[in-house]
């Protein structure tokens, strides 16, 4: 199954850039192909603003962001895994979206793909569990 993440994280940055906001994602940097400033990172994180007037070639692809910002006063070639991004939000209001919660849906959605193939019901604990979880947005296919 295709990630849902670089598709969220597109509708959000251009949710954000319309309403004038500073767009900023949350980088787990411990993935060796995450390419930022090491100097800039701060316990294993580092935030990064993507705004349209602070960075240059910015592509929100399928697989990576990538773009040119400057650090220090100097051009640096930035590269980051979407699997890498927690969260992207608007600074100003810090309004977005944390995309742990989808990482959940996909996972939760997975297993019950391969219950229902193996004809194994859902007890009554797990449908207890699910009613008492917090509301969260589902994925409709």
């Amino acid at each position: 199954m295709i990630s849902v993440h670089p598709y969220i994280l597109r509708a959000v940055y251009q949710w954000i850039c319309d309403t004038n906001l500073t767009p900023q994602i949350l980088v787990d940097t411990d993935n060796l192909e995450v390419v930022v400033p090491k100097e800039y990172i701060e316990n294993g994180h580092i935030i990064l603003n993507i705004g349209p007037t602070a960075v240059r070639d910015l592509v929100l692809g399928d697989e990576y962001i990538m773009f040119n910002a400057r650090f220090g006063g100097r051009f640096r070639e930035i590269s980051v895994p979407i699997s890498c991004v927690q969260a992207i939000y608007a600074r100003e209001s810090n309004q977005g979206l944390s995309l742990a919660q989808f990482d959940m849906e996909q996972s939760h959605e997975a297993g019950d793909k391969s219950s229902k193939e193996k004809n194994v019901s859902v007890s009554d604990t797990d449908t207890q569990r699910k009613a008492k979880s917090k509301p969260s947005l589902k994925i409709v296919k």
